[in-house]
């Protein structure tokens, strides 16, 4: 019998036995459970357990602390006891009922988001090797190699199916069963639904104006907080005799039209909206609409909003031959996550945090994939969300300001990113200097101040 195992022998007679146990969570470090009868758990006792740190009861559930291998105890104590296994949770959703609309929508995005963490790891991973050991930098196999083609769509996999991904997450966090969810991202990614893009197309005769959803969040995560109340209705109410043939069809058969024709679309025509406005602003009062560049571009892109940036860019950019105006914005914004992270490591107490930026921020910055940090850390946490605003617009105005321009179309990410900015005059480097010392250093210290809520 080994430790994980031993924890569990232990602690099922302590807790009232397998009987007295309704349901099982866990987070990070705790092992959540929800019992019958209080009276029968020894909580004392509970805490001699080796490898027990602790234990309390949070209102009605009992939180038994194990450490960072609480997953393996979890998966033991279900299999010991029978019961459903479910995603894993926030650390920080105790007293959650007592929380505003934010908060109950930011820890909706970290439910989510936490059993996708992995693959993010795992994808960036994958990415940051090709410009490292490739023709890039060292040379070790040429962009014509198996090899190179391999960890492409290896590591592009993780990103160009989040919808997938973040569908089982968002389900699992919603207490529905996950292969909902995936079904619903499939739908979207799928490629003759894809293939209709600039064509005109109906589900079920309403009218649809075809997206491309693949590497989005937000859709995906309202989608599915949708078809949460479509399938908890009819699973309560059609009886159990026709529960699997009625339930999921009537269920995606409704979230469908839903998904695809109105909250699909709506990010995308708002950001055409909102990208329209600070383009024309542009013309008018630069440095503004770089900063508002600066301080709205991870927000766009988690919404998929920002595509019309880019749009923009490549009709403006051969034409006159520069960009004053969006890859400005985007780098301030971009390198808000080097201040972040330097921040992250001065609020973090846990090492496994401190370990998990510092590996995703070499992820981007070697390997300019910026995803595994930007949905792990940032999107998670609301107050480094708005750290990274906050920072994004100074290093935006600072860039309007100085007059900072690309001569280069290259709209790579981390260090590579950089190189958009060669050529021009001596100022020019000047100005880069400065808008990244005021994205990295606004974000520090905004992060610091504002703090970081650990998982």
């Amino acid at each position: 019998m080994d430790k994980n195992e031993q924890i569990v022998n232990d602690l099922l007679p302590l807790v009232g036995g397998k009987e007295n146990v309704t349901s099982a969570l866990h987070c990070m470090t705790r092992l959540r459970l929800n019992v019958k009868d209080k009276d029968l758990v020894k909580t004392e006792e509970i805490k001699k357990v080796a490898g027990i740190a602790g234990t309390q009861f949070v209102g009605d559930q009992l939180q038994i602390i194990v450490g960072t291998n609480v997953p393996k105890v979890y998966d033991l104590f279900i299999k010991e006891t029978g019961l459903t296994a479910e995603a894993a949770v926030d650390e920080n959703l105790d007293g959650a009922e007592k929380k505003g609309v934010i908060d109950a929508i930011f820890g909706y995005i970290s439910g989510a988001l936490t059993p996708v963490l992995p693959a993010f790891i795992a994808a960036g991973l994958f990415k940051t090797i090709i410009p490292i050991f490739g023709p890039d930098l060292l040379g070790l196999f040429t962009a014509e190699s198996d090899i190179y083609t391999l960890l492409t769509f290896v590591g592009d996999a993780g990103f160009y199916f989040l919808p997938i991904l973040i569908g089982v997450g968002a389900s699992l966090k919603l207490k529905m069963p996950w292969i909902y969810g995936a079904y619903v991202g499939c739908i979207m990614l799928h490629p003759t639904f894809v293939a209709l893009q600039g064509q005109s197309f109906s589900v079920f005769g309403i009218p649809c104006s075809v997206q491309a959803y693949s590497s989005t969040v937000i859709p995906i995560l309202a989608i599915v907080w949708i078809m949460s109340y479509i399938y908890k209705f009819l699973a309560k109410r059609v009886p159990d005799t026709l529960q699997l043939i009625v339930v999921p069809f009537v269920t995606l058969a409704l979230i469908t039209p839903i998904a695809l024709c109105l909250i699909g679309p709506a990010g995308s025509f708002l950001g055409n909206y909102i990208g329209a406005a600070i383009i024309g602003l542009s013309d008018k009062v630069g440095p503004i609409a770089t900063a508002i560049v600066g301080g709205l571009f991870l927000p766009l892109v988690f919404t998929g909003m920002h595509v019309i940036f880019y749009v923009n860019l490549f009709t403006t950019f051969p034409l006159i031959g520069y960009d004053k105006f969006f890859l400005p914005g985007v780098v301030a914004s971009s390198w808000t996550i080097a201040g972040i992270w330097l921040g992250c490591l001065v609020r973090y107490k846990k090492k496994e945090n401190k370990a998990y930026a510092t590996a995703t921020f070499i992820t981007w910055l070697l390997g300019g994939v910026g995803e595994p940090f930007m949905f792990g850390i940032v999107l998670k946490n609301k107050k480094v969300l708005l750290a990274s605003c906050i920072a994004g617009a100074a290093g935006g105005l600072v860039a309007g300001l100085t007059g900072l321009t690309a001569h280069v179309l290259a709209a790579s990410n981390g260090i590579y990113g950089l190189l958009a900015f060669l050529g021009g005059s001596t100022w020019n480097y000047v100005a880069l200097a400065l808008t990244l010392l005021t994205s990295i250093g606004a974000a520090f210290a905004a992060t610091v101040l504002l703090g970081v809520e650990e998982d």
